[in-house]
């Protein structure tokens, strides 16, 4: 039996409004992540960011790397 891509992005959907301010996790793993870049020097052409959620690491990205082409996919259009 497979995942219902329909129901899970109707959920997803649904949490958008509120998931920004419960995802404290989200936050700290992805602020973790971004001091560990600190020490990478290479610079990519592309980055893709799955699950980027309410896009809160978008904008660190994008800073950090202002030449490279940024896609941010989730299954909340919200």
């Amino acid at each position: 039996m497979g995942v219902n891509k329909q129901q899970v992005t109707a959920s997803f959907n649904r949490a958008a409004g509120s998931y920004y301010a419960a995802a404290y996790l989200q936050r700290a793993v992805a602020k973790r992540l971004m001091d560990k870049l600190a020490v990478i020097r290479l610079a990519p052409e592309v980055m893709l960011d799955l699950g980027a959620g309410p896009q809160y690491v978008a904008p660190h990205l994008k800073k950090r790397y202002p030449d490279s082409f940024y896609i941010g996919l989730d299954f909340s259009y919200d």
